[in-house]
């Protein structure tokens, strides 16, 4: 028993560890790219009242973009509104569609 709770503390310590060392790595990123923001929102202007997919550095953001602005995109999801920092964004793509026309539901990149 004893030591099951010694290799799942070692397991927690070894996760912490990989967290922080992945948040410092996309500070880094962040930093090189400053400025870069301006030219993600000039091409974004295409995706306006187009369904997207927003890659970032954690996770992919589903939404309808409304409005760009001078710091943040606005993105519509459902009923919810969200803005979205140009500097954190990777990648912008248009949702994907099937040979009907329809919403793919599943997406493979």
């Amino acid at each position: 028993m004893e030591s099951y709770i010694g290799i799942f503390l070692m397991l927690f310590i070894l996760l912490i560890l990989y967290r922080q060392e992945k948040q410092q790595i996309i500070k880094r990123i962040v930093q090189k790219r400053k400025g870069t923001g301006k030219q993600m929102l000039k091409l974004a202007e295409n995706f306006i009242g187009k369904r997207c997919l927003f890659y970032t550095f954690n996770n992919q953001i589903t939404g309808t973009v409304k409005e760009i602005g001078e710091n943040g995109i606005l993105i519509e999801e459902k009923d919810n509104l969200q803005i979205i920092n140009p500097d954190y964004i990777v990648r912008i793509r248009e949702y994907p569609k099937n040979k009907k026309g329809k919403d793919k539901s599943v997406i493979v990149d």
